[in-house]
């Protein structure tokens, strides 16, 4: 089998694979006859055929941030030009964080565009990316002379469920005072165990300086669950705008 995707190719087209494809060579019996003799039937194994796979690879979110500030070279079809050598040069470019933000925002890749066979393949990546909750510590990652707290707290996670032909989102929101989880789905919220906030549906990380502090902030309603004791309840127009919206929960 050659991958996932099934298409006729023209003698004149390159064939791409990814590091999962693999291609099966099938020789019947009177195929191999004819091409083969009794001295040849020894097999020599390709080194890759020892090579094993973790599908169930997880990612951490400090994996991310060690290759998101690592040097890289710029390919060779985005040259820089120097001023000093008057020529297009691969230079290479590297991030740094040099001040932390109060709010920060971490957007993971779940999309991915590779060229394949002429055109362009769009597809949904689905790894799962684990994240710290309480104490994301960002002391590795700054070279500026900051002063902030490194450590931050997660309050809050986008969702994408779905492919690239069609999807849907929803939200997961911390609780400021009662350090509660919500699902917040259209117009359903729900409370929900902390340990189904991480998921491989995890889009956006949103997360706040565990020095920061903003005035008032803390004056809000604790929510409470509806009488009947279901934790989930579509909001009427009361909950959605009064005490337990979700601003006054972040």
């Amino acid at each position: 089998p050659m991958g996932k995707e099934e298409e006729q190719f023209s003698t004149n087209q390159y064939l791409y694979f990814k590091d999962e494809d693999t291609i099966a060579i099938v020789f019947n019996e009177d195929m191999y006859d004819q091409f083969f003799d009794d001295t040849k039937k020894s097999v020599i194994e390709h080194s890759s055929l020892n090579k094993q796979y973790n599908y169930d690879q997880k990612i951490t979110l400090y994996d991310g941030l060690d290759l998101f500030i690592q040097e890289e070279q710029l390919g060779p079809d985005d040259p820089w030009y120097c001023n000093r050598c008057k020529d297009l040069k691969r230079a290479y470019k590297k991030f740094d964080l040099w001040r932390l933000p109060r709010i920060l925002v971490v957007h993971l890749k779940r999309f991915s565009y590779q060229h394949r066979y002429y055109h362009h393949v769009r597809e949904k990546i689905d790894t799962l990316v684990t994240f710290p909750f309480e104490d994301l510590d960002l002391s590795d990652y700054v070279r500026g002379p900051a002063k902030e707290s490194p450590k931050y707290e997660l309050y809050a996670v986008s969702n994408h469920f779905g492919n690239l032909g069609g999807g849907h989102y929803n939200a997961f929101c911390k609780h400021r005072i009662t350090k509660k989880w919500y699902r917040f789905d259209d117009s359903t919220v729900a409370e929900i165990p902390q340990d189904q906030v991480l998921s491989t549906a995890a889009y956006l990380l949103f997360y706040r300086r565990k020095d920061s502090f903003v005035e008032g902030e803390d004056n809000v309603s604790i929510p409470t669950n509806p009488s009947s004791g279901n934790n989930e309840t579509k909001p009427s127009e009361k909950s959605m705008d009064g005490d337990s919206s979700l601003n006054d929960m972040l």
